[in-house]
């Protein structure tokens, strides 16, 4: 069964009626994705910016224009290492589901001298 949040009263109507639920599961819109997209890389922008902004300062550059980013998956090929460390131990209340990194991201800026 797949439904909207507006729609979870018919999951309650159906466990009252005797019958199972076998999977509830949540996704994001297309809008909603992008824009958190959208918000992740204007936050890695600013935080690739502060970081270069202290190096250039040691050597008296500032860090002007941003001439370029990108993004590229990646994975840390400890997928399968983790999920059967936590098979192994059922007990724990850590679920990593929801936090995955999926891509790095790179910036280039333009440094200028003081």
């Amino acid at each position: 069964m797949e439904c909207a949040p507006a729609s979870a009263e018919n999951i309650i109507e159906v466990t009252e009626s005797g019958r199972r639920v076998q999977l509830v599961q949540f996704q994001i819109h297309e809008a909603a994705r992008q824009q958190l997209q959208d918000d992740t890389l204007a936050a890695a922008t600013k935080r690739a910016r502060e970081k270069a902004a202290r190096i250039a300062g040691v050597e008296g550059w500032t860090v002007s224009e941003l001439l370029g980013a990108t993004t590229k998956e990646v994975s840390t090929g400890m997928d399968s290492i983790v999920d059967e460390a936590l098979s192994d131990h059922p007990d724990t209340d850590f679920i990593p589901q929801p936090m995955v990194i999926s891509e790095s991201f790179e910036a280039n800026f333009k440094l200028i001298t003081e």
